[in-house]
Order: structure tokens, then C-alpha cells, then sequence
């Protein structure tokens, strides 16, 4: 029992000599790292992460000159807000890059902050009014400009035509091809892509369009002339007297037939 309790002894010894030791390693090695800090070398915090602190080296004023730095549009539409970074709008819209055609402030002082503040669009107080435009439009457009989520894949039709909508109207010419992309890959009907080739001036489509309502079994109903208006119908119908009675719808005649269409519609086609 004496020689167990002489080993107990000499082990809690070596146990709080340890410990002593370590804390005292410890201690040295923060002493170290403060002088570091001191002399100029990086901070580094308790978790062992190196760190540079919020400001500069040197301590000026952060740089904020650099494309890096992106400036946010608060927009407000339909009764909602919207805060938005401004290179999205400016850099693919040339609507939006003559709105925001003047420099921005200079950001050197506080008095050039709080002017950047107040400027038209820079705040929540201030937004930029987007009148006449639906949210639900708005949100459509946004979906495929920033889609922040597979949203678009599933999109309809609807939220597809009103992101062309706006993209058409706003010039925006990322987001009108997408959106023609996506509406081009649903199952739309003749008249339903040539309403929307004439609305929105897919001249892509226009040639398409014609060809299908032109060679088509059945002519042209009371409800769709309504649609797509008398004038249009009436140059379908003169192509399609054309196309049946030379058999121009018939395989191998699809030169005839768009030389026919051109004839019929000019310069609007042939581009």
C-alpha cells in the first residue's frame, strides 16, 4: 500500500508539473504573439485564425474605387421595394445606363455619403418609382435576370411573356433572349407565336410563324383573324392561295414557299 500510494504521489507530481509547464507555454507563446502584434506582425485571434483587422495596413481610408465594390438600387414597384445591385441594370440596359448616365458622388468625406444617401434610388426613403410596371411582372423579370433558384425551368408562360415584357421595353437584351429561349421551348400554337413574334419583334421566329400559318390544313378562323388583326390575315391569306395551289407546302418546296412569304412581307422576313 506505501509503495502504491509513493506512485500515486509521484504521478500527481509529474501531473501538476506538467500542467504548470503547459500553462506557462501558453502564457509564453501570447506574450509572443502580443509583441508580434506590436511590431507590426498580422493580429491573431484565439481561434487561430490570422486576421488583418476591418481597416488598412497602413490606417487610410478602405478603397472602395474598384469594380469589386458593387453600388445597390432600392427600386419600389407596385408597393414593394426591391434592393438590387446596380451593374445588373446599367451594364446590360441601355434604358437604365442613360438613367444612370451621371457619375455617382464622391465617397472621400461624410458630407459626399450622406449626399449618396439621398440620391434617387440609394435608400429605402429615396427608391426609384418603377410606375405603370405589375410586381408580379417585375418579379417575373427578376427570376431570370437573378434566378435564385431552378425557378425557371418550371416557369409558364405568363411569367415568361412578362419577363419578355419588360425586358423588350427596358431593352434589356440578356433577359429577352432568355425569355424567347424559354418560350420557344413550349408548346405554343401558330397564332400564339405570331402575336408574340409582332408584339415583341422576334424577327427569329417571324419566318416560322408565317410558314406554319401558311401551309397549315386549315385556313384562318374568325377568332384568330381578330387576334392577330385584318391586315396580317389578310398577306396570310394571299401566301396560302399561293402555297396550296402550287403545292408549295408539299416536301422539297420549302424555298418556294419562303420566296413566296418573302414576296408577300418584304424587307420584315427577309432580314
Amino acid at each position: 500500500m506505501k509503495l502504491l500510494r509513493a506512485i500515486s504521489s509521484i504521478g500527481s507530481g509529474m501531473r501538476k508539473k506538467s500542467s504548470k509547464e503547459t500553462s506557462t507555454a501558453k502564457r509564453a507563446s501570447l506574450k509572443h504573439l502580443s509583441i508580434g502584434a506590436h511590431n507590426g506582425a498580422p493580429k491573431v485571434n484565439l481561434n487561430g485564425d490570422a486576421g488583418l483587422g476591418m481597416g488598412c495596413l497602413d490606417g487610410g481610408a478602405a478603397d472602395r474605387q474598384h469594380p469589386y465594390f458593387f453600388t445597390y438600387i432600392v427600386f419600389l414597384v407596385d408597393g414593394r421595394l426591391y434592393r438590387l445591385p446596380r451593374i445588373l441594370f446599367e451594364g446590360q440596359s441601355s434604358v437604365f445606363k442613360d438613367m444612370f448616365l451621371l457619375p455617382p458622388p464622391s465617397n472621400t468625406n461624410s458630407e459626399s455619403d450622406s449626399n449618396e444617401n439621398d440620391a434617387e434610388g440609394m435608400s429605402e426613403a429615396n427608391p426609384i418609382h418603377l410606375d405603370g410596371v405589375r410586381r408580379s411582372h417585375f418579379e417575373s423579370f427578376l427570376q431570370v435576370l437573378i434566378p435564385l433558384e431552378s425557378h425557371t425551368a418550371t416557369m409558364p408562360k405568363e411569367e415568361w411573356l412578362n419577363a419578355l415584357r419588360l425586358a423588350h421595353m427596358w431593352d434589356f437584351s440578356s433577359v429577352r433572349q432568355a425569355a424567347i429561349e424559354g418560350l420557344d421551348k413550349l408548346p405554343l400554337s401558330e397564332i400564339e407565336r405570331m402575336v408574340i413574334t409582332n408584339e415583341f419583334d422576334v424577327k427569329e421566329w417571324r419566318l416560322g410563324a408565317y410558314t406554319s400559318l401558311a401551309t397549315r390544313e386549315k385556313s384562318l378562323s374568325a377568332e384568330e383573324i381578330e387576334t392577330i388583326g385584318a391586315d396580317l390575315a389578310a398577306k396570310i391569306g394571299q401566301v396560302r392561295e399561293v402555297v396550296l395551289k402550287n403545292g408549295y407546302y408539299k416536301a422539297g418546296f420549302q424555298q418556294k414557299c419562303k420566296d413566296t412569304i418573302v414576296n408577300v412581307f418584304g424587307k420584315e422576313v427577309a432580314e
